[in-house]
C-alpha cells in the first residue's frame, strides 16, 4: 500500500501513525472505514495549519503521547506523574537529578527514569528523543532555562508547559502584592524567573507558562482559576493538586486555546493579604 502524505497505513493491525510538525509520531487506532479518508483528512488539516493535529483525535481513536517530566522528583511532577499513570495511556520519562536514588518505576511498560541535569544538554537529548511533549517543573535558572529550550529546538520537540510564580510581570496589586514582594520580589531567583519568563516567550515553541501563587497541600482540592497575561493577578494560594489539575488538563485539550500562553493560577476566593498558611 502507497504512502499518502506522512499517513502509514497498516490495515492488518488497524493503526496508523502519524508525525504532525511538533513532536514525533503518535499513534491512534482506527478502523478500515476511517483509513480510506485519512489522506484527504490530513492534507485538509495541513492546510488548515498543523497545530490543528495536537493531541486531536483524528480519526476517532485514542492519541497517546511520550512526555518528558524535566525535574521529576518534585512534589507537583511526582503528583502529574501519577495522574498521567492512572488516567491516561501516554508514557513518561522522568528526569531528576540522582533519579534513580529518588524515584522509582510504577509501570515499566510506560515509564522510563532518567538521571540529569538541566544544563546537561548531551543527557537532555537522550530524554527528549520521540518526545511529544516536556513538562518544566522549574524554571528558577534561566542558564538552565536556556539549555532546555535549545535542546527542544535541537531534538524538534515543539510543545512545553512550564512552572514560574507569581509577579514576573509585576502583575500582582494591593496589598497582596506588596506582602508577595516582601517575600520574594527582590531575590536573585526571582530575577531568574522573570529572564526564564522571558526566554520561553520569545523561543518560538508552543508554549504554555504557568505562574503559580503560593503552593499547599489538600487532598482532593482540585479547584483553580486563571487569570491572562496583562490581567491583574487574583488568588493568594493554590494546592498543588489543583496545579497538577490543569497541567492534565492543558495535556488532554484538544484545542490551541493554551498555546503561547501565560497563565495566572490560583484558587478561587483566596484573594486576600496573603495566603492562610502565613
Amino acid at each position: 500500500m502507497p504512502f499518502v502524505g506522512l499517513v502509514l497505513l497498516r490495515l492488518q493491525s488497524h493503526y496508523l501513525s502519524l508525525s504532525p510538525h511538533w513532536g514525533l509520531p503518535v499513534r491512534y487506532q482506527v478502523n478500515e472505514d476511517d483509513a480510506s479518508n485519512a489522506g484527504n483528512e490530513l492534507s485538509r488539516r495541513k492546510q488548515q495549519g498543523l497545530r490543528q493535529l495536537k493531541g486531536q483525535n483524528l480519526l476517532g481513536g485514542v492519541v497517546t503521547l511520550k512526555i518528558l517530566i524535566l525535574g521529576a522528583a518534585g512534589q507537583i511532577a511526582r503528583m502529574l506523574r501519577n495522574e498521567l499513570i492512572n488516567k491516561t495511556d501516554h508514557s513518561i520519562v522522568l528526569y531528576a537529578r540522582n533519579g534513580h536514588k529518588r524515584l522509582s518505576i510504577n509501570d515499566e511498560n510506560r515509564e522510563v527514569i532518567l538521571d540529569g541535569d538541566f544544563k546537561d544538554k548531551d543527557k537532555l537529548i537522550d530524554a527528549m528523543k520521540d518526545v511529544d511533549l516536556v513538562y518544566i517543573n522549574d524554571m528558577g535558572d534561566d542558564k538552565s532555562t536556556k539549555t532546555i529550550i535549545d535542546t527542544m529546538h535541537d531534538a524538534g520537540v515543539r510543545r512545553v508547559i512550564a512552572a514560574s510564580v507569581l509577579g514576573i510581570y509585576d502583575e500582582v496589586p494591593g496589598a497582596f502584592g506588596k506582602w508577595n514582594k516582601s517575600m520574594i520580589g527582590g531575590s536573585p531567583r526571582m530575577q531568574s524567573q522573570i529572564d526564564s519568563a522571558y526566554l520561553l516567550e520569545n523561543c518560538n515553541l508552543d508554549y504554555t507558562l504557568l505562574r503559580l501563587t503560593w503552593l499547599y497541600n489538600e487532598n482532593g482540592n482540585t479547584k483553580y482559576m486563571i487569570t491572562q497575561k496583562g490581567e491583574p493577578f487574583i488568588g493568594a494560594q493554590v494546592t498543588r493538586q489543583a496545579v497538577t489539575q490543569i497541567i492534565m488538563d492543558i495535556i488532554e485539550e484538544k484545542s490551541d486555546k493554551y498555546l503561547q500562553t501565560s497563565l495566572g493560577v490560583s484558587e478561587p476566593d483566596t484573594d486576600w493579604a496573603k495566603p492562610s498558611f502565613y
